[in-house]
């Protein structure tokens, strides 16, 4: 049986992937496939320190403004950065959030390595990926309660030392690129491990759960209200009303 470096990849557009990835990592909501005897165990070797989506959002806005000032001040040829405006879609037509950060999925073929030996290579490829990319890591957890470990690692678009948002240049340069990624993350990390690159976008033993989990609250918490409007109605016909005259 051959053992795999697995590595995904996927771009995060605006508050509910945002909000619903930050859900899943943190554990809020325990789906399925989570062991929650083994949640403890799991390793967060960067904490999301943004409350929400819009907390990131604002804090950008602020850093690229207080940028500006800077630049005006200087009087530097530098252009001024903005804030990414919306994406039209190409199929639907419909203007959507820009793509300010990405995700990236790291795991390897169930048993491939030992509790200890996997831990180290996700680490290693904790390094590897800050190396890589040189951008703001917004959180990075590796999970142990699952069938097999793996890491979800996300990364803003952000280049804090320019304040701007630079995904042209990370792919112009190929940085976001998933195979020239996988090539240079199999000689730099998984060949020390002795497991093969992968071809594929989705990391075979893990099933990406976080926008799922996100609509079961949806519904739970519609239902509950739902529920509760329900109740009040009946309540109040069994209300008796009288008519009140007030004094003039």
């Amino acid at each position: 049986m051959k053992n795999y470096a697995t590595v995904a990849f996927r771009k995060i557009k605006g508050a509910e992937q945002f909000n619903g990835l930050e859900i899943h990592n943190t554990r809020e909501i325990l789906s399925k496939n989570i062991h929650p005897h083994l949640t403890h165990t799991n390793i967060c070797l960067k904490k999301n320190n943004y409350k929400n989506y819009a907390h990131f959002v604002s804090t950008k806005k602020n850093e690229i403004r207080a940028k500006n000032v800077e630049r005006r001040k200087a009087k530097t040829k530098k252009k001024l950065s903005r804030f990414p405006r919306q994406v039209k879609n190409k199929k639907t037509k419909e203007f959507q959030d820009a793509a300010l950060c990405f995700e990236f999925i790291f795991g390897y073929t169930h048993k491939a390595l030992s509790d200890a030996e996997g831990i180290e290579y996700l680490k290693d490829a904790y390094n590897f990926a800050k190396e890589w990319f040189e951008t703001e890591i917004i959180s990075a957890d590796i999970h142990l309660d699952e069938k097999t470990p793996h890491m979800h690692m996300v990364i803003s678009y952000f280049c804090e030392e320019d304040a701007r948002f630079i995904q042209k240049e990370l792919s112009q340069k190929k940085l976001t690129d998933l195979d020239t990624f996988r090539d240079a993350f199999q000689k730099r990390v998984a060949g020390k491990y002795e497991l093969i690159k992968q071809d594929g976008t989705v990391c075979t033993d893990h099933k990406y759960l976080a926008n799922l989990e996100v609509d079961d609250l949806k519904k739970s918490n519609k239902y509950e209200l739902e529920k509760v409007a329900e109740e009040l109605s009946q309540k109040m016909k069994s209300w008796s009303w009288q008519k009140v005259l007030l004094p003039k």
